[in-house]
């Protein structure tokens, strides 16, 4: 007994002049009843119409348009939501925050409202079903569909990382009550012997393109997506990098934020990549090389249709690597280097290992030695070059991985062969 998601037809709606609207499903009850409130929300909080930070936008004062897998997000918690209350015979409309408290959320905890097994869920999946209801709920109230609602706030201190400054002291700030706290994972990273090893294993079973895509990851630390767009036209040519410097490479096709709903070409927000340039050397290569051939194939087998410009290709089809074909040989590489190892693993990995070498450098600089400096003094370097670096490097990476990155450093910043293994990996990349 679940309430049900329906995608809508994108080309469809644009036929109708609601091309705005193509990337946001609706919802329909049990009895395949149309949730009219439910889907006003949707709809309204998809266009910024109303968000939590701006309750009485107009169409003066709007926040950001959600991207489709926002949307797709909270349509999925909403409505599993409305399962939850339907299942239970719950008016939303008299529903209070304490109801949901011990309802919903304790349902939660136990497993329940889950669609596989029946272990509690996670706490960071409970604290997002339970965000996406209350902004239901706010909303509602909102809109004089139900009384107002109230939540429970509770004090609490902690330090806000901005992106944008050093690190903050630690501060007073609000906090639901009945928020789930959530563990920062401690990350476990393989050594640079078995990363080389594993990435020849990559390249023995599935040839130089899913290889260098792979590698790529590990190298500029970009999510599966962004490898998958990148662009040829986007790499640097090494003649023009300084020896001693490293390259640089703008990508915004397959990124995050600032998406435009129904874009074929997934342009999202701009950043710039580094990486050594004897990856950039290796990366020319294959587009002088490997990628020509490639060419070749897919130019004899589809000889009326445009080239692809990503940059890696399939050698049999000539075909743009998907991503989950890049994801397939990931994993399919075994055995693994460490149990759990995959891409979202690997940017980990690569940000971990840039702190690392951007801590011994600045020491260097500064004639100080890790080994010897307070543990304090390393963490407030470590929270500064993150939001100098790792940040507009990789992206969005938010305060509890940030944490995990820290707890890594702190357990490992020390061991000092550790810590020169990956500085000469990270600068002169993995054999060719």
């Amino acid at each position: 007994m679940v309430a049900h998601l329906v995608h809508r037809c994108h080309d469809q709606m644009a036929s109708l002049g609601l091309d705005n609207l193509g990337h946001v499903p609706f919802l329909l009850g049990m009895e395949m009843s149309y949730l009219d409130e439910a889907n006003r929300f949707l709809r309204l909080r998809s266009s910024g119409t109303w968000s939590l930070s701006k309750r009485e936008a107009t169409a003066y004062s709007r926040s950001n348009p959600l991207s489709a897998n926002t949307v797709l997000s909270y349509a999925n918690d909403l409505k599993n939501f409305w399962s939850y209350l339907e299942a239970r015979q719950i008016d939303w409309r008299n529903l209070e925050f304490q109801q949901l408290l011990d309802t919903y959320d304790r349902d939660m905890m136990a497993g329940r409202w889950r669609s596989r097994g029946s272990r509690g869920l996670a706490a960071s999946t409970i604290n997002r079903r339970m965000r996406t209801a209350l902004e239901f709920l706010l909303w509602a109230a909102d809109q004089r569909l139900r009384e107002p609602f109230h939540i429970a706030q509770s004090k609490s201190y902690g330090r806000r990382i901005s992106r944008n400054s050093w690190a903050s002291p630690r501060t007073e700030m609000d906090r639901r009550v009945g928020m789930h706290r959530i563990d920062p994972k401690r990350c476990r990273l393989p050594s640079s012997d078995e990363i080389t090893s594993w990435l020849s294993e990559v390249r023995n079973a599935h040839g130089r393109a899913r290889y260098l895509a792979i590698k790529f990851i590990l190298q500029t630390g970009c999510r599966l997506e962004e490898v998958a767009n990148a662009r040829v036209v986007q790499l640097p040519d090494p003649a023009s990098i300084d020896l001693d410097m490293p390259a640089r490479m703008d990508i915004v096709f397959g990124t995050k934020g600032q998406r435009v709903p129904g874009d074929a070409e997934l342009k999202g927000k701009p950043r710039s990549l580094r990486f050594n340039r004897s990856f950039a050397v290796e990366l020319n290569n294959y587009r002088q090389l490997g990628r020509r051939k490639s060419l070749a194939i897919f130019k004899n087998k589809n000889p009326t249709s445009s080239s692809p410009i990503q940059i890696f290709l399939d050698e049999k089809t000539g075909k743009p690597l998907s991503k989950q074909s890049i994801y397939r040989a990931w994993n399919k590489t075994r055995p693994h280097p460490i149990p759990g190892w995959s891409p979202h693993l690997g940017r980990h990995a690569f940000a971990c290992f840039l702190l690392l070498r951007l801590v011994n450098e600045e020491n260097s600089l500064l004639s100080a030695m890790a080994e010897t400096m307070p543990r304090s003094q390393i963490i407030v370097q470590l929270e500064n070059l993150i939001s100098v670096f790792i940040r507009p490097v990789m992206g969005h990476v938010d305060d509890r991985t940030t944490e995990g990155y820290i707890e890594w450093i702190a357990d490992h910043l020390w061991v000092a062969e550790h810590r020169r293994e990956w500085t000469n990996y990270l600068e002169e990349g993995c054999d060719q």
